[in-house]
């Protein structure tokens, strides 16, 4: 074979390979470029399949020149179903928010996906359409009287009446539940905690904030020298103001706590030998809570305590110390909840 031969086989060769690759790449859809975050639950559709619908329905490159935010929230409502929220947003635009109620979380992330491709499509189609040249004029005619045309409606327009939605409102849910508790009071104790709770939910972001009050109980057992079993009994009330950062169905929650109550001891061997005192505390606790469906919530959390008077409990004949409070009282607790959404 001639050299120049071979030269021609090699650049023949190197063109097929690079068509090739040409037809692959322009095979592929992407959201390159698009500015679109997507919040739901995990029983909605995932990220990946979000995606997936939204290129099916869109033009190839629909999205590599529009520079506004989308965010797609889907969260379950008070009746049972889901509701999803589009909001679309961009410098010097106004807000253009769109929502959605259906029974199922699949109906919801499909008119979501429209509701993109609605938002897009009339974008794209102004950058690629061609320049549209004038048609010849027609030849003169005799002058006519003709009646005044009426005005239409431009498409303009009707995108424009369309898109103008209501802005969306913050929602509050309640909930209440009980917790199963463990208190390290220098023994263990043992108890359980039931409370309530009012939430405000954002209509955008994760950042929300709620107010609980509880009620709880924690029992432990002391073994003092020459007074057999002193029983130890704590009650108090808590009230915790707490801000809320949802991560999808989960939801984490730092809290600042104080505790009003008090704790009662009690000696059966030495009959008429009762202690009681205030106990008086604040704290701080961390919770982390899993929306298991449109009502249902588990949560286990841990939290420090303070007790700003740690008086000791003695007996006399001879004087002896039963029981003195930590400085620093460590608690977990685990449980469930129900509840329920309101505007």
């Amino acid at each position: 074979m001639s050299r120049s031969s071979f030269a021609l086989a090699a650049c023949l060769l190197v063109g097929q390979l690079c068509g090739a690759q040409g037809e692959a790449h322009a095979t592929e859809r992407s959201l390159h470029g698009l500015d679109l975050d997507y919040v739901a639950p995990a029983e909605c559709p995932s990220r990946e399949q979000f995606d997936a619908m939204l290129r099916a329905r869109l033009p190839d490159e629909a999205t590599t020149k529009d520079t506004r935010h989308f965010l797609a929230r889907i969260t379950p409502d008070e009746a049972g179903g889901y509701v999803g929220r589009l909001d679309v947003r961009g410098p010097g635009l106004a807000p253009d928010v769109r929502e959605i109620h259906a029974p199922t979380c699949r109906a919801v992330s499909t008119s979501l996906v429209l509701f993109v491709v609605l938002a897009l499509t009339p974008a794209s189609q102004a950058e690629h359409e061609p320049e549209r040249t004038s048609p010849a004029p027609p030849p003169p005619s005799p002058p006519t009287t003709e009646p005044a045309p009426l005005p239409t409606r431009s498409s303009s327009d009707e995108t424009r009446s369309y898109t103008h939605a209501a802005k969306p409102a913050a929602t509050w849910s309640w909930s209440a539940g009980f917790q199963a508790t463990y208190q390290h009071m220098s023994e263990a104790a043992w108890g359980g905690r039931v409370h309530a709770e009012l939430t405000r939910v954002p209509a955008l972001g994760p950042l929300g904030a709620s107010l609980r009050l509880s009620y709880g109980w924690s029992d432990f057992s002391t073994f003092p020298v020459r007074a057999g079993e002193a029983k130890f009994r704590l009650r108090t009330g808590r009230l915790e103001g707490c801000a809320r950062v949802a991560l999808g169905s989960f939801a984490l929650s730092p809290c600042a706590a104080f505790e009003l109550g008090s704790l009662d001891g009690r000696t059966p061997a030495l009959s008429a030998t009762e202690m009681s005192t205030l106990w008086a505390a604040p704290g701080v606790r961390l919770r982390l809570g899993w929306q298991t469906s449109a009502w249902l919530a588990l949560e286990v959390e841990a939290g420090l305590s303070m007790p700003l008077e740690r008086r000791v409990f003695q007996i006399t004949d001879p004087i002896r110390t039963v029981y003195e409070p930590p400085a620093v009282v460590v608690d977990l607790g685990a449980g469930l909840g129900v509840s329920g959404r309101f505007r």
